[in-house]
């Protein structure tokens, strides 16, 4: 682990050099770069990877200031362009992290090669949640007062995706695939489901190119239950100019 410092303090990185694109990592609410080691270890020894902790998160103390997807876009363009100077990159975001690499691809498009979202947070999530689920609102709610941390109620609170980014175009057509998790705790089924559902539909008209892939037996946490599967989607993406296709 290494140590980087930025505009507003240093973070913990992990960062292996090789061959370009280099793959980038970013996890969701509350996770660190450990979370995808056991992909990262799938990947091919001479591959370019950069895994690293937000602020507030793992080995990166806090910071005061925004937290919004835009501001965590622009710390990601920092560190990328002291580590990686003008190297292409291929964007992997779960969760709160895939909204967060979603809207780096809109703001900083020369610099994709490639992008894959597993479960990632759709612009809308939390609104439509509020307005469609009710019941998985309220114990979210209960959840942000209990369990979150500080870090993880800023990035939480702040998810909307920033009048910057929404200005902007979707990301220009590099090659994408969506990945989704298939199976559901008994607390997700219902009208969050529907909900679900219907996001990563839109999630799909969003990004056009993009190959969609569903596990039907993985939960939410696809990185370390199905690293494989995750690691020969980047194995596809890197290996492809044009739209990758798996099984």
């Amino acid at each position: 682990m290494a140590r980087q410092a930025l505009a507003g303090g240093e973070i913990a990185v992990f960062s292996r050099p090789g061959s370009a694109p280099i793959v980038v990592f970013e996890a969701g609410l509350g996770d660190g770069k450990a979370v995808w080691g056991p992909v990262i270890e799938r990947l091919p020894k001479g591959q370019a990877v950069l895994a690293y902790d937000r602020p507030g998160y793992g080995d990166s103390a806090a910071r005061n200031g925004e937290r919004s997807p835009c501001t965590i876009s622009a710390e990601l363009a920092e560190l990328l362009a002291q580590q990686a100077a003008d190297a292409p990159v291929i964007l992997v975001g779960h969760s709160l992290g895939g909204l967060y690499a979603y809207c780096f691809a809109r703001q900083y498009p020369q610099r994709l090669a490639g992008l894959l979202l597993l479960d990632p947070t759709h612009p809308e999530h939390w609104p439509r949640i509020q307005s469609g689920a009710s019941e998985m609102a309220a114990l979210v709610i209960g959840l942000r007062h209990t369990l979150f941390t500080p870090a993880m109620r800023q990035e939480f609170d702040e998810q909307a995706l920033c009048p910057q980014a929404a200005a902007r175009p979707e990301p220009r057509a590099v090659p994408t695939v969506l990945m989704f998790s298939g199976r559901r705790r008994p607390e997700e089924l219902g009208r969050f489901q529907t909900v679900l559902e219907s996001l990563r539909r839109d999630w799909q008209a969003r990004l056009p190119q993009a190959q969609v892939l569903t596990l039907p037996m993985t939960g939410h946490y696809i990185q370390t239950e199905a690293p494989e599967r995750v690691a020969a989607a980047i194995r596809a993406l890197l290996a492809q100019g044009d739209k990758p296709r798996l099984q």
